[in-house]
């Protein structure tokens, strides 16, 4: 049923003076009691909309006995016109005397001397001076003169304690001497299977009428947003690909949407749709409670290397005999361990992945899914991992075309093959410094199938010339078993101009200045990964001159030292520890500067006073 049926049913049901029992039930976080409540007061703005004069909302969850139930009602019963108003001991206070006038102008001084010593009963703030159960029972008395001719909403069905036939039997009693409306809110699906028999057993005698609430996507995107939130087509659209229908979970995505929106100012149009994007998806994935969805720990494992490498053993698995293929399979899990339970569900999920436009998980969708998961955003990192990503806007263009010319090959038999060579060349090329191994080694064999050796060499030489790692050309240099066995993979002219091209970077590396490299950690630019190994072989001496000697900047030392990189941390302490005995003038820049606590076993020399020279 959708949201618009439902409404006017309950429309319907408010607007009649008639006893009954209506039942809403409904998903868990299908906005059952958000549409109830929308309607209610709807209901009360207009003329007549509600026949009863009194409403009273109580949650099942955690009500143990009948009488804690009764006093509930008793305590948060309220006249209509204070509907979207919570229950408080005014409200109470009103309760009473508006319901002492049905029983007579004579009852209205007694019930006034009744009201102090009630109030003090059910408030938590306030003690009388007689026993716990005398109070329950004059409370529970007393309550049996005001519930009735009200509407009563019971939520929460599902996690009672209650008996069905104890709970069944009292909303009769509500509906036919009380005169009441009962609304019973639940989620069937949670019930227990012997909750469930017992609630299907007594529903036919007790409820009236029973609505499946089942609204669409696009109808819980409105509840949840609102038409007017500046993302609502763009959310609203990701979120129906998904086919999102819990309103708890929207919810959570316009809260982490709205703290996230101050990284966005500026921001390109391609920046915010992916930042968003990706939020939708991890947030449904991290909240949802459906068994046939991804969790976080599988999409953040799906970068662009692990779906490169996934692609390419089931390949190589088709052309195979049954036992290598178990073989190729178990090899490559034992590289990705975390994800081998997954191992069924890949497939699939990479195709939702593609249907909502997802193509592979990078460093922003990380730390994206990192905020989800700690529910909020370091400003710092998110700011900077944003502000990079908006940088990279043309490396993307480059890769976005490499994949579409690849795409061809895969999906159609468009193109003549001189053609396809030639698109696929020149993408290639402008994607060079960015081509991971396992791409590069797959468009180098296509090269070669297609005859144009030419192409496959010049290809080569313009990735040695866009790249300047010596990590990416060196076998060892892959750390992951996988990887090297996809350098292996190459023909062997490249493998052996790789080899050259690493040992010539590698010579190159260990004569660069030591300041540079630190510059290049400090500024986070260039190969981090590498040169953060060569500064980690560099010794301590080198240090010391750099910083001392040199003059390296104090707010790149500060920013190194952040990173506490193995290898070089300890160096770096070493070195300034030096450097602050020289003179108090440095121990103070020392300390105070770059927060390194020296002994009093490091003190410098002390300076002579004027008066003692």
């Amino acid at each position: 049923m959708s949201l618009e049926i439902l409404e006017t049913q309950i429309e319907s049901f408010l607007k009649s003076p008639d006893s009954e029992a209506l039942a809403i039930r409904g998903a868990w976080g299908s906005g059952k009691t958000y549409a109830w409540n929308r309607c209610l007061k709807e209901a009360k703005s207009k003329s007549n909309g509600i026949a009863l004069k009194k409403y009273a909302y109580v949650s099942l969850f955690g009500v143990e006995s009948l009488e804690q139930l009764k006093l509930s009602l008793f305590q948060k019963t309220i006249d209509k016109d204070l509907i979207g108003t919570s229950p408080s001991l005014a409200t109470f206070k009103t309760n009473i005397m508006s319901s002492a006038k049905t029983l007579g102008k004579k009852s209205i001084p007694f019930i006034s001397k009744l009201i102090s010593p009630i109030t003090r009963i059910i408030s938590p703030t306030h003690h009388l001076s007689i026993d716990q159960k005398t109070s329950h029972m004059i409370a529970l008395s007393v309550s049996q003169f005001f519930v009735k001719e009200a509407i009563i909403c019971l939520d929460d069905l599902e996690r009672t304690h209650l008996d069905a036939q104890d709970l069944m039997g009292f909303i009769t009693e509500l509906k036919e001497e009380k005169a009441c409306k009962i609304v019973l809110i639940l989620n069937d699906e949670q019930l227990g299977t012997k909750e469930k028999n017992e609630y299907e057993k007594y529903r036919e005698k007790v409820i009236d009428k029973e609505l499946l609430f089942s609204p669409t996507p696009k109808e819980c995107c409105e509840i949840a947003f609102g038409k007017d939130y500046k993302f609502y087509a763009f959310l609203e659209d990701k979120c129906c690909k998904l086919g999102i229908k819990n309103i708890r979970i929207l919810k959570k995505i316009k809260n982490l949407a709205e703290e996230i929106e101050k990284f966005l100012n500026e921001r390109s149009d391609e920046t915010q749709r992916n930042v968003l994007s990706s939020l939708v998806l991890f947030t449904y994935f991290f909240y949802t409670k459906e068994h046939d969805v991804p969790n976080l720990k599988f999409i953040k494992a799906c970068t662009r290397e692990f779906l490169g490498q996934f692609y390419m053993m089931k390949e190589e698995k088709e052309q195979e005999k049954k036992e290598e293929k178990e073989e190729k399979e178990k090899k490559f899990f034992d590289q990705y361990p975390r994800l081998l339970e997954f191992k069924d569900n890949i497939d699939k999920w990479i195709k939702k992945f593609a249907d909502y436009e997802y193509s592979y998980t990078d460093e922003l969708d990380l730390e994206i899914a990192l905020s989800v998961e700690r529910g909020f955003f370091m400003d710092d990192k998110m700011k900077d991992a944003i502000e990079k990503y908006d940088s990279e806007a043309a490396i993307r263009e480059k890769e976005k075309c490499y994949d579409n010319v690849r795409r061809i090959y895969e999906e159609s038999f468009c193109s003549s093959a001189e053609e396809f060579v030639n698109q696929l060349y020149e993408a290639a090329k402008g994607f060079a410094a960015y081509i991971p191994i396992s791409d590069l080694q797959a468009t180098l064999e296509m090269l070669h199938d297609l005859r144009a050796k030419g192409e496959a060499d010049k290809l080569v030489e313009e990735v040695i010339k866009a790249n300047n790692s010596a990590d990416y050309f060196c076998e060892s240099g892959h750390a992951k078993p996988i990887r090297q066995e996809r350098f292996e993979k190459l023909d062997s002219k490249t493998r052996e101009r790789f080899k050259e091209v690493c040992k010539e970077r590698k010579e190159m590396k260990a004569k660069e200045p030591l300041f540079d490299i630190l510059e290049r950690i400090a500024t986070q630019k260039g190969n981090i990964e590498e040169d953060r190994n060569e500064a980690a072989s560099r010794d301590e001496g080198e240090y010391y001159s750099v910083f001392f000697e040199q003059k390296f900047p104090l707010r790149h030392i500060y920013n190194v030292r952040k990173f506490k990189i193995p290898g070089v941390h300890e160096k770096i302490e070493a070195a300034l520890k030096k450097i602050a005995k020289i003179n108090p003038l440095h121990r103070v820049r020392v300390e105070k500067k770059l927060g390194i606590k020296i002994s009093d076993e490091d003190d410098p020399p002390k300076i002579d006073s004027p008066d003692q020279k």
